[in-house]
């Protein structure tokens, strides 16, 4: 039998690899299907169903105490990890479908890591502006979210002054298209212009007290893109 000591690096070797596996596993599956066009299978909506487009910021809303809006014909298509280089890519699958009234659009907050490319500023706003054409083209009615505040723990990988240039390029393509504008930043941000540390444990993703917040601004933006 080997020593402890010797045991010991044993396992910690094959812990590294094993993780190493599920690394390589991982960037596989990014380069199969990078976009994750196949995570949905989408198919044809209950007349009147709203699609929320987003990252992990939607995505983790289902998993929120109360739900992804009980009672209500939203569907979350909301992926972790993405940009919205990435969404665009699977919007038409995931989004423009039969019975879809509306898409809400939400994304950014991989953007401006860096996490899968480098991406200005415009070229963000721009992808999301392209999702609403598509979605405009098919008579699909248009929800904007603007992007949430960083809290002072994030603020190293996701500097607020691009959240707030991003925001605005947002709220001047809803101007000058005349969607509808779901002012998520405005519902949480404090007062110094962060995201209250009540509000998220990570100083990006939102709690179940954000959601909170969140919920009653989509629902407002949603009736006023349906009228």
């Amino acid at each position: 039998m080997a020593p402890p000591a010797a045991e010991a690096c044993a396992e910690a070797r094959a812990e590294a690899c094993t993780e190493d596996v599920k690394k390589w596993k991982r960037a596989e599956a990014i380069l199969r299907d990078w976009p994750a066009r196949g995570r949905f299978k989408a198919e044809a909506q209950a007349p009147g169903t709203v699609v929320f487009v987003g990252d992990s910021i939607l995505a983790n809303w289902a998993e929120s105490p109360e739900g992804f809006f009980p009672g209500e014909p939203y569907v979350d298509r909301g992926i972790k990890l993405q940009t919205t280089s990435q969404m665009l890519v699977r919007f038409r699958g995931d989004a423009v479908l039969p019975g879809v009234a509306a898409v809400l659009l939400h994304g950014g907050a991989n953007d401006i890591t860096g996490l899968r490319d480098a991406i200005t500023d415009a070229e963000v706003v721009g992808n999301l502006a392209s999702m609403a054409e598509i979605a405009t083209a098919n008579h699909i009615r248009v929800i904007v979210g603007t992007m949430l505040p960083i809290g002072p723990s994030a603020e190293k990988r996701r500097p607020s002054a691009r959240v707030l240039a991003i925001n605005e390029g947002l709220r001047a393509l809803v101007a000058e298209k005349h969607y509808a504008l779901a002012d998520f930043h405005a519902a949480l941000v404090a007062p110094d212009g962060t995201l209250p540390d009540t509000l998220s444990d990570d100083g990006v993703h939102p709690n179940a007290a954000a959601y909170a917040r969140m919920a009653p601004v989509a629902k407002a933006a949603i009736r006023t893109a349906l009228r």
